[in-house]
Order: C-alpha cells, then structure tokens, then sequence
C-alpha cells in the first residue's frame, strides 16, 4: 500500500474557549469514530490512525493506539465543564468530496455528543483568506505527504514552521522539529522526530483520522522490479 493521504481535524482558531484548552481537544475527540470512518471512505483497507504519520515512518511510535468513541463520557465531560447544552462549531474543509465526506462525518459525529457542529467547505483561495483572518476554528483535512519515505516533508511543513503559521505555540515541539532537519545520524533523528509525534499526539494539536490507501492490490503478493531506466 501506498499511504499518501491522511484525513485529520486540526484545530486553529478556537472558539470557544473550551477548545482551546488540551481536555477540551480531548473530550470532543472521544466522539470521533475512526472506525466507522475508514469503513465508509477508506473502504475498509485503512487502519485507525492514532498519530500524524503512520508507522514505521522514522519516529512515529509502534506502541500508540488510537483512540475509541466514547459518547457518553464525552458528554459528561462537556457538561462538567459548563457545556451541557453544547456550542456552535464550524469545520472548514476543502472541496474534495473525501474531505467534504469525512467533514460531514465528524460534524454528524460531533453533534451526537451536543456540539453543533457545520460544515463549510471552501476552495483554496477562500480558505487563504479565512486563514489570514483568523476565522478558521477547526479544519478537516489530508496530508498528501503520509506516503513519503522520509518524514523531512512533513517536519518541514508541518512542524518547523515560521511564527506566522505556528498555530500551537509549542517552542519546545518546533525546535525538536527544525532540530530533526540537521541530523545526519538515522537514529539521533528518529530519537528527535519521536519527541515532535509524541508531543502532538500527547496535545491533541491534530485528531489523525485514518490513512488512506492511493494504490490498491487485489494480489496476496506484489513484486517489485527493478527496470534499467528505474522502478
């Protein structure tokens, strides 16, 4: 499988306040069903995703699992935290029908433990715009970069960024990740990218869905060949 795609919520601009706080990403991920999710987009071949990246990409950590829906508790915890009645939330996605579908699942998902969650979907220049005006509070998304056999991509793009797309503060985590662009040895690397995954998992600063496969083989065995003029 060629894993190139990776459906995830990212929080950006939270309002309300409750999403902007680390139990609050946590509660209102216990809605979220990965399984159901990769049975009805992914088809069933995909895996519930519990981190950015999936393993064994260098640093992702085989040990992590990823989390199951608890409506119940979820809604004990949103009301313990003053959001009995639940709130507005608007998830930003893109004009993809995978991710227009995925974004109706978690609003409908969302909304079972009483948050009102809607769906907008923009095209890319729209969503620039949304971006550059703060008016982003959640977005549901792919990461084309899942398939790379170096994590490089996204460590750049993702975690080592600029102060004007750092969306989680986190000095500590985006150090780890610039610091993973400057290290030759394989496992002083992956040493330094497992503290950037442990690190957003632990924070919730992404809800990773689930991979999703962009080359499918009916086969049991799949050979690989070399070709003089490559793969």
């Amino acid at each position: 499988m060629d894993w190139r795609h990776r459906a995830a919520c990212r929080l950006v601009d939270p309002e309300p306040d409750f999403l902007a706080d680390l139990l609050g990403l946590q509660d209102a991920g216990l809605a979220i069903d990965r399984d159901a999710i990769v049975s009805r987009i992914m088809g069933g071949v995909a895996v519930p995703a519990a981190e950015f990246l999936p393993n064994p990409l260098s640093g992702t950590n085989p040990g992590i699992k990823s989390a199951k829906p608890d409506l119940e508790k979820a809604k004990k915890l949103l009301a313990e935290a003053g959001y009995g009645d639940g709130f507005a939330l608007e998830i930003t996605t893109f004009t993809n029908e995978t991710h227009k579908t995925a974004a109706n699942m978690v609003a409908n998902q969302l909304n079972q433990i009483g948050i009102k969650a809607s769906v907008q979907p923009t095209d890319t220049g729209a969503y620039r715009k949304k971006q550059g005006d703060g008016k982003i509070q959640v977005i549901v998304t792919g990461w084309p970069g899942g398939g790379n056999a170096d994590v490089q991509g996204t460590m750049e793009f993702i975690y080592a960024v600029p102060d004007s797309r750092d969306y989680t503060g986190d000095t500590e985590m985006i150090a780890n990740a610039f610091k993973t662009l400057t290290i030759m040895d394989p496992e002083a690397r992956k040493a330094a990218g497992r503290k950037v995954f442990d690190r957003s998992a632990e924070m919730a600063y992404f809800t990773p869905v689930a991979p999703s496969p962009s080359t499918r083989s009916p086969a049991t065995t799949v050979w690989v060949c070399q070709w003089p003029h490559g793969v």
